[in-house]
C-alpha cells in the first residue's frame, strides 16, 4: 500500500496542461501554463465576452502503466461555459467583465504488461491538476484617422480581429457588418464598404452634416454574435458666424450663409464688436480640423475676432470655412446723426431767419445699407422747407436739398440709431414729393424741423417754431 500511495502521489505531479489565457493569467496548483500557438492567445479590450482555448497534455506516465481514461476537463466559474474535448477545450466567457475560471483536469492510469511481479493486480492510479485563470480573449481593434473631420470629408477606419499579441486571428471565417450608432445631431453617414470578410477590413465614413457618433461592427465569433463599438468620431461644420451686438439687415443675395450686420458706434473707449464662429457640433478650438479657418477682424483665434466699435468702419468681412461648409459675415460700424440748424438773422418782414436739418451716416459708403434705396439721396444732405415763391408768407411749399442760403447762428447734433435713420430719410422723400402749403405762422421751416426731429427720436419741443426760439433752444443744449 505504501508503494501504491507513493506511486499515486508521484502521478499527481506528472500531469500538466497548457492553458491559453494570455499574459494576465493567474494560476495555482500543479499546473504548467504555456501558449498553444501564436494565434491562440487572445485578449478583449472592447468586448470581453469572448472565447479562449486551452489544451491538456499528459507529460509523463510511470513505467508499467498506461492511460486508461482522460484527460477529462471540468470547467467551473461564474458565467463560464465550456465545449470541446478530449484534449482541446473552448471556454466561453458570457460575462460583460473578464471572468475567473477554474479548470480541473483528471486522468486514470491502469497497470499493464511489464508491471509489478506476481500477486494481486495493482489498483488504477488517479491523477489531477487544477489551475485558475482570468479569461482574456480575442478582441476588435479600431483605427480611426482622423477622429475629427470636416463635413463631406472622409474619416478612414480600420477594424481588425486580433489576439493578445496584436496578430490577426486566423483559422476561422469572420464577416464584418458596419453601421453608424449614437449619431447626434441627426445626419446621414455614408460608410464604404458597409461590410466584408475579416479578420481585417478598411474603409471610409463621411457625413452630410455636423454630427458625432460611433461606428459599430457586428460579427460572429465561435458561433456567437458579437459586436464592437469604435471610439467617438466627429464631423464638423460651421454652424454660425455672428456678432454679439448689432442689427441684421437683408443683404439681398438670398443666401443664408452670408449675413450683414449694422452696429451703432459706441462712445465708450475700448468697446469692440466680438464676432464668434460656432462649430457644429461644439468642439474646443484645439480640436478643430486642420481645414478650419477664420479670416477678417482683429485677432488670430479660429473661433473669435473683434472689430473696433468706437470708429465708423465697413465693410468688415469675416469668413469662416471648414471643408465645404462656409459662413461669410459683414459687419458695419456706423455713426448716424441728426443735426438741427437755426439762423435767427432777420432780413425783412417776411424773411425772419431759417431753420433746417440734416440726417448723416458714416462711413459715407454705408448709405448703401439704407432701405429703401430711393431715400438714400437725402442722407448726408442738408434739407429745409421754404415757400415756393420766395418771401411769400402763405402758399405752396417746397423742400430744398443742399445749400440753404443761410449760415447757422446755432446748431446741435444728436446720435441716433441706425434703425431710425430710414424713418427720417423717408420723411424727407415724402415731404419733397408732397410739400403742402407753407405758412409763415402755422407751417413754416421750423415746424418742419420739429416734425423731422420726431421721426428719429430727438423730439424738439413743439413751441420752438420760430428761428429765434429754435436758435435759443439749440444754443442751450
Amino acid at each position: 500500500m505504501r508503494t501504491r500511495r507513493m506511486m499515486s502521489g508521484l502521478m499527481l505531479g506528472l500531469i500538466a496542461f497548457a492553458v491559453d489565457f494570455g499574459h494576465a493569467a493567474n494560476y495555482s496548483g500543479n499546473v504548467t501554463i504555456r501558449p498553444m500557438s501564436p494565434t491562440a492567445l487572445w485578449s478583449c479590450t472592447l468586448q470581453p465576452k469572448d472565447t479562449a482555448a486551452f489544451s491538456v497534455t499528459v507529460i509523463h506516465t510511470e513505467s508499467g502503466y498506461r492511460l486508461k481514461s482522460g484527460p477529462t476537463a471540468q470547467i467551473t466559474g461564474q458565467d463560464v461555459l465550456w465545449t470541446g474535448g478530449p484534449t482541446t477545450f473552448h471556454v466561453v466567457n458570457e460575462s460583460p467583465e473578464v471572468a475567473s475560471t477554474v479548470a480541473k483536469v483528471t486522468c486514470v492510469w491502469e497497470p499493464y504488461g511489464g508491471g509489478p511481479g506476481p500477486g494481486p493486480r495493482p489498483p488504477d492510479i488517479y491523477g489531477e491538476a487544477t489551475g485558475t485563470a482570468q479569461l482574456k480573449v480575442g478582441h476588435i481593434e479600431w483605427s480611426l484617422m482622423p477622429t475629427i473631420q470636416a463635413v463631406d470629408n472622409a474619416i478612414n477606419w480600420d477594424v481588425k480581429l486580433v489576439n493578445d499579441y496584436g496578430a490577426l486571428v486566423s483559422g476561422m471565417t469572420v464577416n464584418f457588418t458596419l453601421s453608424a450608432v449614437n449619431v447626434s445631431p441627426a445626419a446621414s453617414w455614408t460608410i464604404q464598404p458597409e461590410g466584408g470578410p475579416g479578420p481585417a477590413l478598411s474603409g471610409t465614413v463621411s457625413s452630410s452634416g455636423g454630427s458625432r457618433g460611433n461606428l459599430k461592427v457586428n460579427y460572429t465569433y465561435f458561433g456567437k454574435a458579437k459586436s464592437s463599438t469604435s471610439g467617438q468620431i466627429t464631423f464638423v461644420e460651421v454652424e454660425s458666424l455672428l456678432p454679439d451686438v448689432g442689427q441684421e439687415i437683408d443683404d439681398g443675395d438670398g443666401d443664408p450663409d452670408t449675413k450683414t450686420f449694422v452696429v451703432d458706434i459706441s462712445i465708450n473707449a475700448g468697446d469692440v464688436v466680438t464676432v464668434t464662429a460656432t462649430p457644429n457640433p461644439s468642439v474646443d478650438e484645439s480640436d478643430l480640423p486642420d481645414c478650419w479657418t477664420l479670416t477678417g477682424g482683429i485677432g488670430s483665434s479660429k473661433l473669435e475676432r473683434t472689430i473696433d466699435r468706437t470708429t465708423p468702419s465697413g465693410p468688415n468681412v469675416l469668413t469662416c470655412t471648414c471643408g465645404t461648409s462656409e459662413k461669410i459675415t459683414t459687419v458695419w460700424v456706423v455713426h448716424c446723426t441728426y443735426t438741427a440748424y437755426a439762423d435767427k438773422t432777420v432780413l425783412s418782414e417776411y424773411e425772419i431767419g431759417h431753420g433746417w436739418w440734416r440726417f448723416g451716416i458714416e462711413p459715407a459708403n454705408a448709405t448703401t445699407l439704407i432701405q429703401p434705396p430711393n431715400v438714400r439721396i437725402w442722407a448726408n444732405q442738408e434739407a429745409g422747407y421754404f415757400p415756393k415763391t420766395a418771401g411769400s408768407p402763405h402758399g405752396p411749399g417746397k423742400l430744398v436739398m443742399g445749400d440753404q442760403g443761410h449760415a447757422p447762428t446755432s446748431q446741435h447734433t444728436w446720435n441716433i440709431p441706425f434703425i431710425l435713420i430710414d424713418n427720417g430719410l423717408t420723411f424727407c422723400r415724402d415731404l419733397a414729393a408732397s410739400p403742402g402749403i407753407y405758412d409763415l405762422y402755422y407751417n413754416n421751416c421750423c415746424d418742419q424741423v420739429i416734425a423731422s426731429s420726431c421721426t428719429c427720436g430727438v423730439n424738439i419741443p413743439g413751441d420752438k417754431d420760430t428761428p429765434t426760439k429754435l436758435h435759443d433752444y439749440l444754443s442751450g443744449l
